[in-house]
């Protein structure tokens, strides 16, 4: 807890392998978790993603969009009634909605077709830059010995996911800035923003990418997870419906979950026995300093257990 609180600053620079930032251009500078430090960069790209997409007024703001997603999802589920449906699909593919009408307003996937290869491509391609790039050290950073043995394939993948990027953010960037060169685009989403203050395409895409992975990955192994313990355990299941029945009067949207404990409850029992990854994105000592009569070099990498 120490390293949390009380050396907070000193480690509160993020870790991702070297070799993106060799490979994908402005990794470094436009990145929110992967920032060496928290420099004027990143706190210039954190406020304009708390401004867009956090704060309560951007929040408000949206409402519409995650109610009209989230109304597509139980529209789909009610007629899928008595099929079998993969529960990770359908939700990703409304997260990743969601966050993509925040971002760039547009959705990213078609929900009738959740289950086809794009949908699994872009899951697959989530779970790659969260489990390889976010959250494991590179072996070849840990030890520069074996570049030559692993570090091709090491610079293979870092090259397949900034491909990745460029065709999934690419062509909707540049539609983008012909819109608004025409005059047909008002400045009224994230990227608007981006583009609006300069930001090159390698930049917003690096940014946007991030964002989805972030705003995806957790809730959907969370909620999949959920789902399957209560599933597991009726007499939960049961009391939890007791509650939203309860709680709720009609119209969901003005309840708060502040009003329901149980439900709290069983999200945060989730998370202890199905954390989505074993360790938060790995941290980066900006200094030298001691710990516990324990000397922590500058520049090493240090991983916190869920």
């Amino acid at each position: 807890m120490e390293i949390l609180k009380a050396r907070d600053r000193i480690f509160s620079g993020r870790y991702i392998p070297s070799l993106y930032y060799k490979i994908i251009p402005h990794m470094e500078e436009s990145s929110v978790l992967g920032s060496k430090e928290c420099n004027n960069d990143w706190k210039y790209i954190r406020g304009m993603c708390h401004n867009w997409l956090f704060s309560i007024k951007a929040v408000k703001l949206r409402n519409e969009v995650r109610e009209r997603k989230m109304i597509e999802m139980v529209d789909y589920l009610r007629a899928k009634e008595g099929k079998i449906v993969r529960l990770r699909d359908i939700v990703f593919a409304t997260l990743a909605n969601s966050m993509s009408n925040m971002m760039v307003s547009r959705n990213l996937i078609d929900i009738e077709r959740e289950c086809k290869g794009q949908n699994q491509r872009l899951m697959g391609f989530v779970e790659t830059i969260m489990l390889d790039v976010l959250g494991t050290p590179s072996v070849v950073d840990l030890f520069p010995s074996l570049d030559g043995l692993l570090g091709f394939w090491e610079r293979k993948k870092a090259t397949k996911l900034h491909q990745e990027f460029k065709s999934l953010w690419g062509k909707v960037i540049e539609e983008r800035r012909e819109e608004k060169c025409a005059g047909e685009a008002p400045s009224q989403d994230l990227l608007d923003a981006l583009i609006d203050n300069g930001f090159c395409n390698d930049k917003i895409c690096a940014l946007l990418m991030e964002m989805l992975v972030t705003g995806t990955f957790t809730s959907c192994i969370t909620t999949e997870w959920l789902m399957a313990e209560l599933i597991r355990n009726q007499g939960v299941l049961h009391k939890l419906q007791d509650e939203i029945e309860n709680t709720v009067d009609g119209d969901i949207k003005n309840v708060s979950s502040r009003h329901m404990p149980y439900l709290q409850a069983c999200l945060k029992e989730t998370l202890r026995l199905h954390p989505p990854t074993l360790f938060g994105v790995p941290r980066r000592a900006s200094q030298t300093c001691t710990m516990n009569n324990y000397v922590i070099p500058k520049d090493s990498v240090i991983l916190i257990n869920n």
